[in-house]
């Protein structure tokens, strides 16, 4: 069974960029990914389900994990999946999304996000 997750991991690490720091910014409230590519992605903590609540202190420091295909916020205890925030999905759940909203905004989205 392990073996089978090293390869996916391994497979997807092969298809896109990973992490290779990544640090919160206080002045603009984001996290910021440095990405293998030497892309930086920021990202607001406000929207990221796990991290909505948590203060700018519980946000330091992050771990990457081996693959650099996720972080972990050992604070407040929150993991992310890299790969599922690149298909817009920070926030796990229309549900969750939709309530962090206003209302003209949530009217206009699909209820399943990864439909058109």
């Amino acid at each position: 069974m392990r073996r089978a997750s090293q390869w996916r991991a391994g497979r997807l690490r092969d298809a896109g960029p990973t992490a290779v720091s990544a640090t919160y910014d206080r002045r603009s409230d984001r996290v910021v990914v440095r990405l293998s590519s030497g892309i930086d992605i920021g990202f607001s903590r406000t929207i990221t389900q796990g991290l909505e609540t948590a203060k700018p202190a519980q946000l330091d420091p992050i771990e990457i994990s081996p693959s650099g295909l996720g972080l972990h916020f050992p604070k407040v205890d929150a993991d992310l999946y890299l790969p599922s925030c690149w298909k817009g999905s920070l926030a796990l759940g229309a549900g969750w999304l939709l309530a962090c909203l206003n209302g003209s905004a949530a009217a206009a989205l699909p209820l399943n996000p990864l439909q058109p």
